[in-house]
């Protein structure tokens, strides 16, 4: 941690040099446009060129969390966890970062990043590969649990005290010596909703009920056969006699969900069943998804966790699914999403330990445990036929 503390500070010592630097260059430039003229377009140009020298002096990228300089200061912290984190590939392509829970083969990973027919290989920190199979899956924390074949593997070292508080800086571990990113703990554990379905209707309110005006193209609602005029009189057996009351039935269920929705189309009584989706085709994002998108993409599955720790390092959805750690180098989550652009979600090590032993359930033999190592209480093991799981 010292040495963190110690390149971090020749870093900000840098940046505030350059900061000098800029302000004595304002200064001069000011006092040269009094000398010289009072034209617009010499204060123009001097507004420009103050501009310049903040973009390359003040703040250069190579200083920023994400560049080498504070990357290099986070190398002594990943070091342990760096050895027991794989890279995750199908068809020779990285969709994502695992870890090593157990000696004998077991790896962590994203779930959603796995889907496909293509056969899964691990490439391990010394860069040896290995095919894996997938051997236990929890989708509502999107992990699953993956096997190679050898054993005598390095394991990430867990953390036995509590979840980083706001403010406290971690990094994510990559099987190159360095970071993948580093960033600092942004909010407390909290729980993410999960989002709301779109039928992809507008409505007006009639005597019978929320009638269709406008049915967007692509929509769960056209390709379930619904028409403008058609008044929807129920989801799923429940009345809906406003356009308020259809709204909140739809909102109740996820993007993927199916509802049956009962219509009113003329004097005939129809039922029709209508795929809700996430956001429609035809409709331009809104400002915070055009922002969040600025940073690159996000993770197809960034929603609907029951805790999840938040922090600013800067993560690509292929570059989910390993360990994050903290100054002391002990892993204290598992990134699980990428959900802005200052926005990345993990999974906290107090529920993971909880998880493990189901995850490697279908293999596990009972009394069988995974080793919460690394930690200042070695003895700390989770029973993978235990209550822990439940």
């Amino acid at each position: 941690m010292a040495a963190v503390q110690r390149n971090l500070g020749i870093a900000g010592r840098r940046v505030w040099r350059s900061g000098v630097l800029c302000v004595a260059l304002v200064a001069a430039l000011l006092s040269t446009g009094t000398a010289v003229a009072q034209s617009e377009s010499f204060l123009e140009r001097t507004r420009r060129q103050v501009m310049q020298e903040i973009q390359r002096n003040l703040i250069p990228t190579q200083r920023l969390t994400n560049g080498p300089h504070v990357q290099a200061a986070f190398r002594e912290v990943v070091a342990e966890a760096h050895r027991a984190t794989v890279l995750v590939l199908r068809d020779g392509d990285q969709v994502g970062l695992g870890g090593i829970v157990a000696a004998d083969g077991w790896i962590l990973t994203k779930a959603s990043q796995l889907d496909g027919d293509e056969p899964i290989v691990c490439e391990l920190s010394n860069g040896e590969t290995h095919d894996a199979r997938i051997v236990g899956m929890n989708r509502q924390w999107d992990l699953a649990m993956l096997k190679i074949e050898t054993d005598e593997l390095p394991v990430v070292p867990w953390t036995s005290g509590e979840p980083p508080q706001v403010g406290q800086w971690v990094a994510t571990a990559d099987v190159k010596a360095y970071p993948v990113s580093v960033g600092v703990v942004g909010v407390a554990l909290r729980s993410i909703p999960k989002p709301s379905g779109i039928l992809g209707i507008g409505m007006e309110q009639v005597d019978e009920g929320p009638r269709i005006e406008r049915i967007y193209s692509d929509s769960g609602a056209e390709q379930a056969g619904l028409l403008v005029n058609d008044v929807v009189t129920h989801v799923n057996g429940k009345p809906t006699p406003t356009m308020h009351s259809l709204a909140m039935s739809v909102r109740n269920h996820a993007p993927g969900e199916t509802v049956e929705l009962t219509v009113l189309r003329g004097d005939e009584q129809l039922k029709f069943k209508a795929t809700l989706s996430a956001r429609l085709e035809d409709e331009p994002p809104s400002r915070r998804d055009f922002q969040n998108n600025l940073g690159g993409d996000l993770s197809e599955r960034r929603e609907d966790f029951p805790s999840v720790l938040q922090h600013d390092g800067a993560l690509h959805p292929h570059e989910c699914g390993g360990p994050l750690v903290d100054l002391d180098g002990k892993v204290v989550g598992w990134n699980i999403a990428r959900a802005g652009r200052t926005e990345s979600y993990a999974v906290p090590t107090q529920v993971l330990l909880t998880l493990l032993p189901e995850l490697m359930k279908s293999e596990s033999s009972p009394g069988d445990t995974v080793q919460a190592t690394g930690g200042d209480s070695p003895d700390t093991a989770v029973s993978a036929g235990g209550a822990a799981a439940q």
